[in-house]
């Protein structure tokens, strides 16, 4: 069956009940078949909790195909179980001086890929990338259990001056390029929210207006 959706992959891990039926809205009453649940709520926490059941439930018994802006990323997800690790948010380029040093090269979506396969290359990638978020195989609830490992300077750098100040700061172990995908994870961490999604809501500017960024 084809379905039309205008969500990109990171919403399945998007911790926002309004926004996931807004982005897969037509999506929603086949999950609930398929995860025997009651809601759309149940859906989303059943995706969050465990990674592990996103994939299986779009593709099992019968694949989803899906239709819109994002379709492309989408149905190959379904078919591989793989999402691009980089970052999706795309702020405008502050003049931020200060580096940040911590080494998490991959964007939360990534997740994804660890728990929608069961081929070596995503684990390798996010070793080499995300050297400072290990995570074993077998977690059973990956945010709660990386709440615990993310870098605590790093979180509170991200309340203290917010997600696209952040974002500008550079890394001097990644040539000094911004740190996109380490603000992306922080803002995850801390919010249960994908940031560029709460970007396109308009979010992000509420809230670094409120810091003074």
């Amino acid at each position: 069956m084809e379905v039309r959706v205008v969500g990109d992959v990171c919403g399945f891990l998007h911790w926002d009940v309004e926004d996931f039926e807004r982005l897969y809205g037509p999506l929603v009453p086949l999950l609930k078949r398929r995860l025997g649940v009651r809601d759309a709520e149940d859906v989303l926490s059943a995706f969050f909790q465990n990674p592990h059941a996103v994939r299986p439930a779009l593709a099992e018994p019968r694949p989803v195909r899906f239709a819109g802006p994002h379709a492309e990323e989408l149905n190959r997800y379904v078919e591989s179980g793989l999402v691009p690790m980089g970052a999706r948010l795309k702020p405008p380029l502050l003049d931020v001086p200060e580096e940040v040093g911590a080494r998490v090269f991959v964007s939360p979506c990534f997740l994804l890929s660890l728990f929608g396969t069961y081929g070596r290359g995503p684990w390798e990638a996010w070793r080499k990338n995300a050297p400072d978020l290990p995570i074993p195989r077998s977690v059973g609830h990956p945010h709660a259990y990386l709440r615990r490992v993310f870098p605590q300077a790093v979180l509170d750098l991200l309340g203290a001056r917010g997600p696209l100040w952040l974002a500008n700061t550079r890394n001097p172990r990644r040539g000094r390029r911004r740190n996109l995908t380490l603000a992306e994870f922080a803002y995850w961490i801390a919010t249960r929210r994908m940031a560029h999604i709460d970007a396109e809501m308009g979010r992000l500017e509420a809230a670094e207006l409120q810091k003074g960024g």
